[in-house]
């Protein structure tokens, strides 16, 4: 009987949807792959091939302002159900996003969706003080119709599935509610019942969705603070059951409006490592700078890829990270996110860069990870990597020597486990595993060449009979 040898977390199924698609699960299990398993990052834009910068609106969905720069669109598309929706979008918009949609996913693409549900009591999705939005969440999360907010509430949830079910027909990672902590949305902050009635109105939404479509993945994704702050949004998590996808939406990084890029790591590092601990996949799920266009921070994108990269933070090991479509919110003058036909030579050849460099997947390199066919190999909760493993465990049953590491060997003592099967493993900080083997241990020793180990700290698991040990290594 072979003992030691581990199970992926996850399963078989997509986590929250039992019941999706085929191609919906495989779509889960790459988008682990690429967050956990592999040093890149699927870079993303909101409605890149049905918006231009210069032109509006258009229906060369096979064209874009990243495409005209770049050579290639962006790998993971965004869009807001909302734009499907809304009775003032005239058909001819909802059909060219709708042809865009399509085109991503047929070329391998990732497609996500938020979405800007109105309020039931004006046409917009802000919390509007002094009107019926005060109650409207907590009666949802109530099951309170009183009012006739929840049958109101189903409905739009209806349209949305009615896109999914009939119009795309397959797969798509739906962000519901997002930036629930920001104090802007009839969903957030300000509304009565806070975040224990956010909680209860996003179950219930994720409930009705899953029972009536199997093409969704879900994802849940806070605006920045993700941690620390007055109102952080992890004090939103509906729980592990009603997630699939954990993100956050944090702008203007290293500008005169935003927080430093070393904050912006420190943040994704501790959503990466909630996302680890609760077996989700981490996302940047929206991002860019409304303060300086391309032309004038040509390498924001680029220097924002480095920071994530830099030290021994995790805030890499996200699926994706995703920009706003190309136009700005905010002076100067609608500058777009990233570089187009008309930016300056200098923002293109800074945008080529970013494009180029190893760690950036676009499209065609989503299109050649096949993510919607089962390919997925993630070693994800073979040795999950946790804060509390950077801390010597005194009680262990193992004795490792030398520990620090300085030559390159060490041997772990067994004792009473000697003559069992074993599977063990050694992971860096950054969760890559750097030594695995699947032994009967003769003796009650085991030792073990680290001699092409990097210096650092290391995290060493050892499986099998009656055995389930970790403990913090050293290598100097």
């Amino acid at each position: 009987m072979l003992i030691g040898l581990l199970i992926i977390s996850g399963g078989t199924y997509a986590q929250v949807d039992a019941g999706a698609t085929t191609s919906t699960k495989n779509l889960y299990y790459n988008l682990k792959e690429i967050a956990w398993d592999t040093t890149g990052v699927l870079f993303g834009q909101e409605f890149y091939n049905s918006f231009s910068f210069v032109g509006g609106n258009h229906e060369d969905e096979s064209r874009s302002d990243f495409k005209d720069v770049t050579g290639d669109h962006p790998a993971v598309l965004g869009q807001d159900f909302q734009f499907y929706i809304d009775p003032t979008k005239s058909a001819d918009e909802k059909r060219k996003h709708k042809e865009a949609a399509k085109y991503v996913y047929n070329n391998g693409g990732v497609v996500t969706f938020d979405y800007h549900m109105q309020s039931k009591y004006h046409s917009s999705h802000t919390f509007l003080p002094g009107s019926s939005d005060q109650y409207l969440m907590y009666n949802i999360g109530e099951n309170n119709n009183t009012y006739g907010e929840v049958t109101w509430f189903k409905g739009e949830l209806d349209k949305m599935i009615n896109v999914m079910n009939n119009d795309l027909k397959f797969p798509v990672v739906f962000r519901l509610f997002h930036e629930m902590n920001g104090d802007w949305m009839w969903w957030g902050t300000k509304a009565t019942g806070g975040s224990a009635s956010y909680i209860k109105m996003y179950k219930l939404a994720i409930n009705y969705i899953k029972s009536k479509t199997n093409y969704a993945l879900f994802a849940w994704a806070p605006n920045y603070p993700f941690t620390g702050g007055a109102n952080p949004g992890i004090n939103y998590y509906p729980g592990d059951t009603y997630v699939d996808v954990v993100g956050l939406d944090m702008y203007d990084m290293n500008t005169a409006n935003g927080q430093p890029f070393s904050v912006m790591a420190d943040q994704l590092t501790a959503l990466s490592d909630f996302a680890w601990n609760h077996n989700k996949i981490p996302v940047l799920s929206e991002a860019g700078n409304r303060v300086n266009g391309p032309d004038q921070y040509n390498y924001w994108w680029y220097n924002l890829d480095d920071e994530l990269r830099s030290g021994i933070r995790r805030a890499w090991k996200i699926a994706w990270m995703l920009t706003w479509v190309n136009r700005g919110w905010d002076a100067p003058a609608y500058a777009p996110y990233v570089a187009y036909s008309g930016s300056t030579s200098a923002a293109k050849t800074a945008l080529i860069q970013f494009k180029e460099k190893k760690n950036v997947f676009t499209l065609k390199d989503s299109k050649r990870r096949n993510m919607y066919n089962s390919s997925y190999k993630s070693s994800m909760g073979s040795a999950k990597f946790t804060s509390d493993m950077l801390q010597v465990k005194q009680e262990s049953l193992l004795t490792v020597y030398p520990n620090p590491i300085t030559d390159g060997t060490f041997s772990i003592n067994l004792g009473r486990f000697s003559g069992v099967l074993v599977d063990v493993r050694l992971v860096n900080t950054d969760r890559h595993e750097v030594f695995k083997q699947l032994q009967i241990t003769g003796k009650p020793t085991i030792k073990i060449n680290a001699g092409e180990l990097a210096s650092g700290i290391y995290v060493l698991t050892i499986q099998g009979e009656d055995i389930n040990e970790t403990q913090k290594l050293l290598v100097k």
